[in-house]
C-alpha cells in the first residue's frame, strides 16, 4: 500500500476515536481534501490537539521513532492555505518520517 494511503487511512482511524469518544458530534470520512483545521472542519481546538496526538501516538508505534508534529511548520509549507486538508498534512508527514 502506498505511504500516503497507510497515513490518510491511519487518520480515519483517529477521526474515528473522535466519533467513538463523542469528541465530535458526526461521523466524518478522511478523503484528500478533507478540511482538518480551518474552514470546513468539524474539530473544535480540543478535538484537533487530540486527533494530532493520536497521529503522533500511532506513527511512532509503526515506526518505532519518536515523531513531533509542528503545526508551524505545517503552516510554513502552506502559507496561504484557508485550511490544512488530509492531502496537506499527510504530505508534511511523509516529509518527517519514513515508513518502511
Amino acid at each position: 500500500m502506498h505511504n500516503k494511503n497507510i497515513i490518510i487511512k491511519l487518520m480515519q482511524d483517529c477521526m474515528n476515536n473522535l466519533f467513538s469518544s463523542e469528541m465530535i458530534a458526526e461521523k466524518v470520512i478522511v478523503e484528500p481534501g478533507t478540511p482538518l483545521f480551518g474552514n470546513g472542519s468539524n474539530l473544535d481546538s480540543m478535538a484537533f490537539v487530540t486527533f494530532i496526538t493520536d497521529v503522533e501516538e500511532r506513527i511512532t508505534q509503526i515506526t518505532k521513532e519518536d515523531l513531533f508534529i509542528v503545526l508551524s511548520d505545517i503552516e510554513e509549507l502552506f502559507p496561504n492555505a484557508p485550511c490544512l486538508t488530509a492531502d496537506m498534512f499527510a504530505d508534511y508527514l511523509l516529509g518527517i518520517v519514513e515508513f518502511n
